[in-house]
This record gives structure tokens, C-alpha cells and sequence, in this order.
């Protein structure tokens, strides 16, 4: 009985980290890795990933794309459960194509 409790726990457990892990991609719009401008990488979390208006409105006014990689419920550092921090979204970025201009 106690191995049988013990065992629906850890599905419970495991369910809800594969849930929330999916969440802040779920919330976001989707990245773009290749773009006009791949030197010009936007990064970061829920203000620039949720509705993408941002990037529409970079790409309106300057006429190119640049690469997304922001994604919701990102921190700068850690917590890559919920969503890829900043620093491995630009670790990402840079594997896609390290031409990026800081």
C-alpha cells in the first residue's frame, strides 16, 4: 500500500514538473532564430515574449527582423524549469549564430 502511495506521488510530482515546465513556452510567442538582422538578438521574459508586439513594432519601424529568443517566466539566471533563463536564451542565440553585436 505504502509503495503504491509512494508511486502516485512521484507521478503527481513528475506530472507537475513537466506542466510547469511548459508553461512559459506555452505564453510565449515563438522564437525567431534566424532573422534579416541576426546580429540584433532580443532576450528576456514575459514583457517582451507574451504578446510579441515588441519585436512587431521593431520590425515595422526598422523594416528587418531580429532574432527572439525571450521567453515567459524566464529569470536572468537559473530556474531553467520554467522557462530558459536569459543566459543560456543568449548561450542559444549564440550557438544559433554568434554574430551578435553587444
Amino acid at each position: 500500500m505504502k509503495r503504491m502511495k509512494m508511486r502516485t506521488f512521484i507521478t503527481i510530482a513528475v506530472a507537475l514538473c513537466v506542466t510547469a515546465s511548459s508553461c512559459g513556452f506555452m505564453a510565449s510567442v515563438p522564437w525567431i532564430r534566424s532573422a534579416t538582422r541576426n546580429d540584433v538578438v532580443n532576450l528576456g521574459d514575459s514583457i517582451f515574449a507574451l504578446s510579441g508586439n515588441e519585436s512587431k513594432y521593431l520590425h515595422s519601424w526598422s523594416g528587418q527582423t531580429f532574432r527572439r529568443y525571450a521567453t515567459s517566466g524566464a529569470e536572468i539566471n537559473g530556474g531553467d524549469w520554467i522557462a530558459p533563463s536569459v543566459k543560456n536564451q543568449y548561450a542559444t542565440a549564440r550557438s544559433d549564430n554568434s554574430n551578435i553585436k553587444t
